[in-house]
């Protein structure tokens, strides 16, 4: 109705000569691409372009579909997402038509008419193919901001500033990464703004590796189970021995740190054993292993044991081929913490 409002009002109200901008001439009907007279230099030439269209229109498709998934309580597969994206832009492409990707815009105002299932699809795109065919010149007198005003309120249901203050109050990086990438749509582009998330993004894992969180540990008061000292302060520390856990996988990015951390931790007290508990542990590389086994080496120098308790099967795996378990001993590895105490106590 708003559609048909607007041409019927530029073309009573004569708006044009108002400067009011109009969608303007549509060419109408289809014809196939000419192969004849491509160069490999002009396809080398459209590489970036169409580079930078498969990451902004990939990006953007699976945001609109992972919101509706979320909204409907539906799952997705990214990558049938990514093979129906591309097979309907080979066939655009030869068409001479745009991009397919989806969008936020047509998908909010689809769901605002009522759209609920896969036939809006049928229905759509036989529109589209009549509205192609025959019907495309009426919409040369529609206003340009009628097209805008329609965008805009189908999308400003999707707007949830509630989104941001949530991450504000859970996870102050990320809401700085959030907002960096919107405000990089917003002031740039949608490009610009999938790039800054990226980056900011890669920022955030690198300063979270570098972070790790570690916990020393002690005995529940029942006796049951071993907790953080520092969270829990009626868990009694075990004499002697050293419970350490580190909740980060254990890699270049953070052996240093993780050694050094527990290097000072165990010249604070006195300490005949350390039982590392690699439980949160989910990932080990060649400098984590060289790590742990200088640690074994320089505690074993000074007279202290080291074991290790509740290691994943994928770290047990990358320490057998790295000959890292033949290094820490036979008896060097438990499947619980308290195998681990009672072995070296």
């Amino acid at each position: 109705m708003v559609v048909v409002l607007g041409i019927a009002a530029a073309s009573l109200l004569n708006l044009e000569s108002h400067e009011v901008e109009l969608v303007g001439s549509v060419p109408t009907g289809y014809s196939f691409v000419p192969w004849t007279g491509i160069t490999f230099d002009q396809v080398w030439a459209m590489i970036p372009g169409a580079l930078g269209i498969i990451v902004v229109g990939y990006a953007e498709s699976l945001a609109v579909a992972k919101t509706y998934a979320t909204k409907d309580n539906a799952v997705i597969d990214p990558n049938a997402e990514l093979i129906g994206y591309g097979a309907a832009s080979i066939g655009a492409g030869l068409l001479q038509g745009f991009t397919t990707t989806g969008s936020l815009s047509k998908s909010a105002a689809a769901k605002e008419a009522g759209s609920r299932t896969p036939l809006t699809f049928v229905v759509v795109g036989a529109l589209v193919v009549l509205t192609t065919l025959f019907i495309a010149g009426v919409f040369e007198k529609l206003p340009e901001a009628t097209l805008g005003a329609i965008v805009i309120h189908a999308v400003w249901g999707m707007i949830d500033v509630r989104k941001l203050t949530r991450l504000w109050t859970a996870s102050v990086p990320d809401f700085w990464l959030a907002l960096g990438a919107t405000l990089g749509v917003i002031l740039v582009g949608i490009l610009a703004g999938i790039v800054i998330g990226i980056v900011l993004s890669l920022v955030l894992l690198i300063h979270r590796f570098d972070n790790p969180h570690v916990a020393t540990l002690g005995q529940a008061p029942d006796g049951t189970r071993y907790e953080d000292l520092q969270r829990h302060p009626d868990a009694r520390a075990v004499p002697g021995v050293l419970i350490y856990r580190i909740e980060a996988p254990l890699i270049f990015a953070n052996a240093d740190i993780i050694a050094d951390d527990l290097r000072s931790k165990v010249d604070s007290g006195e300490h005949r054993a350390v039982v590392m508990d690699f439980e949160a542990v989910y990932e080990i590389d060649t400098e984590g292993v060289d790590t742990l086994l200088r640690l074994h080496d320089q505690l074993h120098d000074r007279g202290i044991t080291m074991v290790l308790a509740r290691t994943h099967g994928d770290v047990l795996d990358y320490l057998q081929r790295d000959d890292g378990l033949d290094h820490l001993g036979p008896n060097a590895t438990f499947g619980t913490v308290r195998d681990a105490v009672d072995s070296v106590t």
